[in-house]
């Protein structure tokens, strides 16, 4: 079908809504369900008003507001009730009038379906957190009272020819809008299901069990993908592809895959490597390209990490398999810290090494074992160097740790007299330097 064809399609079915709605009969029931509406929502206001005056005089304050929140939710089934109830009076009365009433029949059939979704709504917050009640309304129950909205408007209005309308042919097959619209609906539900799928997992099972984060991980993951790609597979069968079409779609797009897609898959595979060879786990403390952070969430694109610096890093998972990445809790989280420190040459060694050893086993965060260690280092140019070494359980602490033992070492200094020299050196001037010098006046 041409452009034009097509334009004419869309517009006989406007012309037919615009017919249907210029009829006198449908005019009148539409004022009737407009007028009915306003007089509902008219008369839910005083009740809601009786309800808040009758908890205030018949019950005391804790359980007044214990039941206040839990009757809030019932106001908001007082405009489809009264709706649904006013509308029925108004067919019984065009039905005695020998008027038609079809239009206030699905009239009320919407104010029901409206008092179901806020059965639902009330349900899910009831149910769920605030947070997840949110996620399941709009991406659940929102779009599935649309889906039903549309199906009754398609049975009042007769869209069976939008339905029919072609947009594109693909290797022989020809994708209609109606086809489409139902792909999209396929598509969409295994998306929210892959999502339920992993909640029922994460809240049945895995919060139950002392299976490894990294393990649960990789199991929501690729669930999560396998029944996308499920809804994929059917969406395309929807469409009206067969396994040969998808056959031959796909090795052109392999092509483009192999040119265009070549970091994306990459990123793919490298993170189904990282998630089942468990090389990165979240919570685990990593060094990549300078920057220290803690594994946040690992998914198979992308990892998300967390630096000291509050900064959220979304590294892809191929850096991980070309870079060297420096892990502080791949199977141990105790590091060590080297603490460098020099002192003039009439400091005394023992009294150093005491020194720093007291430092370090009063701070609250080194490990006693394994116990601090001091290490003469040598002679320097101009100081005698040592180096304490620290073993500490929070690596991303080093820097915190670190700064807090040079300010004890500094303190422990100072209240000793102790030295700490800047780099000096002597300069001996043996010949021609007189040469340099003004001669006295004579």
């Amino acid at each position: 079908m041409n452009s034009e064809s097509a334009i004419d399609v869309v517009w006989q079915q406007i012309l037919s809504v615009r017919i249907y709605l210029s009829r006198p009969v449908v005019q009148t029931q539409l004022f009737a369900i407009v007028v009915v509406l306003i007089l509902a929502w008219l008369l839910s206001m005083p009740l809601h008003a009786v309800q808040t005056r009758l908890l205030a005089r018949y019950l005391p304050g804790r359980i007044r507001d214990t039941w206040a929140k839990r009757l809030h939710a019932l106001t908001r089934f007082y405009l489809p009730i009264l709706g649904a109830i006013l509308l029925q009076l108004a067919v019984w009365l065009f039905d005695r009038l020998g008027r038609p009433s079809g239009l206030i029949s699905s009239g009320i059939a919407l104010m029901l379906l409206l008092v179901i979704f806020r059965l639902g709504e009330v349900a899910i917050y009831h149910w769920f957190s605030p947070a997840r009640a949110r996620i399941y309304y709009w991406r659940i129950l929102l779009p599935l009272m649309f889906a039903i909205l549309i199906v009754l408007g398609s049975n009042i209005f007769n869209l069976e020819g939008l339905a029919g309308l072609r947009l594109v042919e693909i290797s022989g097959t020809v994708v209609t809008l109606g086809r489409l619209g139902t792909a999209l609906v396929i598509f969409y539900i295994f998306i929210v299901l892959s999502m339920l799928l992993q909640d029922f997992l994460l809240s049945s099972f895995m919060a139950r069990s002392e299976v490894d984060p990294s393990v649960i991980n990789s199991i929501l993951s690729v669930s999560r993908y396998f029944v996308i790609m499920l809804g994929l597979l059917m969406s395309l069968g929807a469409l009206g592809f067969s396994l040969s079409t998808l056959a031959v779609i796909g090795g052109g797009l392999s092509i483009g895959v192999g040119f265009g897609l070549q970091q994306v898959i990459g990123n793919f595979i490298a993170g189904i490597l990282l998630i089942f060879e468990q090389a990165l786990r979240p919570g685990d403390v990593i060094e990549l390209d300078g920057e220290i952070g803690t594994v946040q969430k690992l998914s198979i694109r992308s990892t998300l990490l967390r630096t000291n610096d509050n900064v959220e890093l979304i590294i892809p998972n191929q850096n991980f398999l070309t870079s060297a990445v420096k892990t502080y809790t791949k199977s141990n989280r105790q590091v060590r810290i080297p603490i460098g420190v020099g002192v003039g040459y009439d400091s005394d060694p023992d009294e150093i090494r005491e020194i720093l050893m007291n430092v370090a086993r009063q701070h609250p965060m080194v490990r006693p074992e394994p116990e601090p260690v001091v290490f003469f280092l040598g002679f320097g140019a101009s100081s005698l160097d040592f180096q304490l070494n620290a073993w500490v359980d929070e690596p991303i602490m080093k820097a915190q740790i670190s700064s807090a033992l040079y300010f004890e070492i500094w303190q422990a200094f100072k209240e000793r007299n102790i030295e700490i020299p800047f780099p000096q050196q002597d300069l001996n001037l043996r010949r021609g330097w007189e040469k340099l010098v003004p001669p006295a006046d004579k």
